[in-house]
């Protein structure tokens, strides 16, 4: 008991220090060791340079998880407080595991920079979860961080506005090509938190996630936790359902920024235009039906400057902007003006 009661109120400075030395650790296999040569090449296929290598300090973890361990307890570190904090994985059958194995590992810091856990990415094409996150643990909360804040964060005060994105390579692809004032939610739906944390440092926002369906719904769904909290939201879009980092890859960056983000529209007249697709707008049932959706979207927090939004569906709809107009008013119980 009395073992068990010092493990759990562990210092969360040692677990900080673990992380750190992790960090070094798995940054030094990548870059200089024999072991990391297969990973450091996924990373210059995929378009990364050693500057931003070095910059995000990515790194790899051996296949075999006893170096790992070796490190640690050379470092002078517990087992059992690594197993307890999370830092470390003890299985089922009571063995310790290190759950970054055969992966390239993506550091993730908190607002104040200190490393908190880690991304993997697997190189093994057998594997099909391809990403991973630390577990949580006492000081890192998944919903409370972003991918690249601590190095966006300047950026992001100076520009003005921030670009979500959804992948480490996006936000990689991004940095490295000049755009820097952009974050990833951790290959999660933003949270909250998430969104409290920009808030921190600018009111705008502009998401551009994948251009696939999942990602524009997920797209809508952060738009509207950014919206709650006071934010100028708007949505990206990218045709042909590519990510920004397959995008700039193709493109550049001067025309992701031109044509993608640039061209970014507000939440609703993204709404109009996304869902458009989904219907057969020449039948009178697909018509019915899209209005119907789409409506639902610009009722829910509907303002008066939304004028352009109306005058969007009146353009597709073919249907007169005062019967949109008299829409409105019977949802809202307030006449548009």
């Amino acid at each position: 008991m009395t073992q068990e009661r010092n493990v759990r109120n562990s210092d969360p400075a040692k677990v900080y220090e673990a992380h750190e030395w992790l960090e070094k650790f798995y940054h030094h296999i990548l870059l200089y060791s024999k072991g990391g040569e297969h990973a450091k090449e996924y990373l210059n296929n995929r378009g990364i340079h050693e500057s931003t290598i070095k910059k995000f300090r990515i790194g790899f973890s051996l296949l075999k998880s006893d170096v790992t361990f070796q490190f640690l307890k050379n470092k002078g570190f517990n087992y059992s407080t690594l197993a307890e904090n999370k830092v470390l994985r003890r299985l089922n059958n009571g063995k310790l595991s290190n759950m970054l194995r055969n992966r390239i590992v993506f550091p993730i810091r908190d607002y104040q920079n200190r490393t908190v856990a880690f991304g993997g990415r697997s190189i093994d094409k057998d594997n099909k979860v391809k990403y991973i996150n630390s577990e949580e643990s006492i000081i890192f909360k998944k919903q409370d961080n972003l991918f690249g804040f601590p190095q966006a964060m300047e950026d992001i005060e100076s520009l003005g506005y921030a670009i979500l994105l959804e992948g480490y390579f996006d936000v990689l692809k991004a940095y490295q090509n000049g755009v820097k004032n952009v974050v990833a939610s951790l290959g999660t739906a933003l949270t909250t938190n998430q969104a409290l944390l920009l808030k921190n440092i600018t009111d705008n926002i502009v998401i551009a996630y994948d251009g696939d369906g999942a990602g524009m719904d997920n797209s809508f769904r952060s738009a509207s936790i950014l919206d709650s909290i006071g934010c100028h939201v708007r949505i990206a879009h990218l045709e042909e359902e590519q990510d920004p980092d397959e995008y700039i890859s193709a493109y550049g960056c001067d025309t992701f920024m031109s044509e993608i983000i640039s061209k970014a529209n507000n939440v609703k007249l993204s709404l109009v235009d996304y869902k458009k697709q989904n219907y057969d707008l020449t039948h009178a049932t697909d018509r019915f039906d899209y209005a119907e959706e789409v409506l639902k979207g610009v009722f829910k927090g509907y303002k008066k400057g939304d004028e352009q939004v109306l005058k969007k569906l009146e353009e597709i709809l073919d249907v007169s902007f005062s019967s949109i107009q008299q829409e409105i008013a019977k949802h809202t119980k307030e006449a548009y003006k």
